[in-house]
């Protein structure tokens, strides 16, 4: 009862810069309005071009991108490291997360299907870190 009350009312957060990186119009919308409840701002990207564009031209503060997505994940989380992102980065794939490659001890592993409020705990947890 206790983890409810906590759920239902949680703790102050930091409005986060997220961008949503997947292929799947249902996993980014979901996960656009759960994050955008929490009072984040969110960017949506369906490839790994458009994401790329997205984090060219905006500051962001979580990257959460999907492994395998037209563009694949991989070359989002290249040039994450390239630029020495500060920010946290959530890989999301259907594979088994330890297994994912491209994977590095910096990135966060979710495998899929996974429950999107656990999302909005690891990015708020993490953030505040």
């Amino acid at each position: 009862m206790d983890a409810d009350r906590q759920h239902s009312n949680p703790e102050p957060h930091t409005t986060l810069r997220v961008l949503v990186a997947d292929d799947e119009p249902l996993i980014r919308t979901a996960l656009r309005r759960l994050l955008e409840k929490r009072g984040h701002r969110v960017h949506e990207a369906p490839d790994a071009f458009a994401a790329l564009e997205v984090l060219r031209a905006e500051p962001v503060d979580a990257v959460l991108v999907d492994m395998r997505m037209p563009g694949d994940g991989t070359t989002v989380l290249d040039w994450l490291r390239e630029q020495r992102f500060g920010g946290m980065t959530i890989l999301m794939t259907g594979e088994l997360a330890v297994d994912a490659p491209g994977a590095g001890e910096e990135v966060h592993r979710l495998q899929k299907p996974f429950p999107f409020p656990s999302v909005v705990s690891l990015l708020e947890e993490g953030v505040r870190r």
